[in-house]
């Protein structure tokens, strides 16, 4: 039986930092000549190692440049991993394998875009957040207005048919009607996906540290959810689904590399501060660029099935199967899960479909971190 299989590559450096950030990523606005390199060699020993953990039953269906800030790094980083990849997997492949890459404007030039689309990118996804300038700066955001501008054409131009951005909203200062010119203007620019994710305080972040400190006001529960109304509105009437808490796509523009991941379904990742599912285990590179490196203190630890499975499927809203979940619990924990599914949908959370599918509602969404509790 074939499985389908994500590769996930982490290009860790930014120009700057942002404060919201807590993702490993190291704000540089000029590196060392040597880093790239130096960085792709590490990358392609450490795509060696992971391969090894796949077998012939894996099926190539994406691979994902995440950051970090992956329009930061030069054309050639994508064009050997891409090609790598595909040599290994010749002939295990779905028909169109999605290849993602994050880009924020004031580095996705046209020059890069084109040598991101020839190296084989084929999904561009760019970190716009806001074109509020003074959103920006709450969010510790570098702003060029003539990069904002332009970033969507210069994809354009470069090839991509399959263009989506990131926004953030809940953050203090942003109005409803700077919200709606946003996304208005996403529609207009033909983008087909976007993440609209909700502002958090992440601790170990410098917007955390700077609104504990009164530097910066704090995040407005009210505010959170009346920017979330306006963004379901506005994107379900211009025909985008939601398919998952933050991310809304045009029929077929759904990101297939982080469904595979609420979905339960194997991947590999390199790269710095990078996690793997593979078989029973989950491997963690070090947060830490020296060790990563040097090949030290990588951390391997096994699965939690039961949880990791529904840790995914409460994210989506996306049709599901219990298939996946026969497979990894025993009979008792089945039926257990199969009863918590008939009091969630009794709630109106969560639809049973036939064939032992079910779907979450909008509703579920809402809900989501305390149905996970319920159900793990």
């Amino acid at each position: 039986m074939k499985t389908l299989l994500g590769i996930y590559i982490h290009l860790p450096l930014c120009d700057v930092k942002c404060a919201y950030c807590d993702f490993f990523s190291l704000g540089r606005r000029h590196e060392d000549a040597n880093f790239w390199p130096q960085y792709l060699k590490r990358l392609k020993n450490d795509l060696e190692d992971k391969l090894k953990l796949v077998d012939n039953s894996h099926v190539l269906a994406s691979i994902f440049f995440g950051g970090g800030t992956p329009s930061r790094a030069p054309g050639y980083v994508f064009e050997e991993i891409i090609g790598r990849v595909k040599n290994y997997f010749s002939g295990r492949t779905i028909h169109h394998v999605e290849i993602s890459a994050e880009a924020n404007p004031e580095s996705f030039t046209a020059e890069k875009a084109l040598a991101m689309f020839k190296a084989g990118v084929n999904r561009i996804n760019l970190g716009i957040q806001s074109r509020d300038p003074e959103v920006l700066h709450y969010l510790g955001r570098i702003y060029s207005k003539k990069a904002y501008d332009s970033c969507l054409a210069i994809a354009r131009a470069a090839g991509f048919t399959r263009i989506g951005i990131d926004l953030i909203h809940g953050v203090p200062g942003l109005s409803l009607k700077t919200l709606a010119r946003d996304l208005q203007w996403a529609l207009q620019e033909g983008v087909n996906h976007i993440s609209a994710y909700s502002l958090t305080l992440e601790e170990g972040t410098a917007l955390t540290t700077q609104v504990k400190a009164k530097q910066k006001h704090n995040l407005s529960q009210r505010r959170q959810y009346l920017h979330y109304q306006t963004t379901v509105a506005l994107l379900t009437e211009a025909g985008f689904q939601r398919y998952e808490i933050s991310n809304y796509a045009k029929p077929g523009y759904e990101c297939l590399h982080n469904v595979l991941y609420w979905k339960y379904r194997p991947y590999i990742g390199i790269g710095v501060a990078a996690h793997s599912f593979v078989g029973d285990s989950r491997i963690a590179e070090p947060c830490s660029l020296t060790d990563y490196l040097n090949g030290h203190n990588q951390k391997i630890e096994p699965a939690i099935p039961e949880q990791d499975f529904h840790i995914g499927s409460v994210r989506l809203l996306l049709p599901q199967s219990l298939s996946r979940l026969k497979k990894i619990v025993n009979s008792e924990t089945l039926l257990q899960t199969k009863q918590n599914y008939l009091k969630l949908s009794a709630q109106g959370y969560l639809n049973l479909l036939s064939g032992e599918r079910f779907q979450y509602t909008q509703q579920g969404l809402l809900y989501a971190d305390s149905i996970l509790h319920e159900l793990t």
